[in-house]
């Protein structure tokens, strides 16, 4: 299991990048001079692109599978079970 310190921490992420993206939306519409400034003086922790994705169910950061929002491990134990469905085993 993850530490709780680190799903708040993406918790918190995934917050701030939401809150950057529209304040990038309202200045690109309204000052296209200062989008540039803005991005140069923008905290690179709000890039969309260092957000990591994580299991929704275990907090695992490796091993994930976007279809289902969770790692391997347990999309294996789901589809084993029957939970998922369109899943087969194989």
């Amino acid at each position: 299991m993850t530490k709780k310190s680190k799903i708040f921490k993406t918790k918190l992420w995934n917050s701030r990048i939401k809150n950057s993206s529209k304040n990038r939306e309202i200045l690109s519409e309204k000052f296209n001079e200062l989008k540039c400034i803005f991005f140069l003086q923008a905290n690179r922790s709000k890039s969309i692109t260092r957000r990591k994705n994580r299991c929704a169910i275990t907090g695992r950061p490796r091993g994930y599978m976007r279809d289902f929002n969770m790692s391997r491990n347990c999309v294996r134990e789901f589809a084993a079970l029957g939970w998922l469905s369109g899943v087969k085993k194989v």
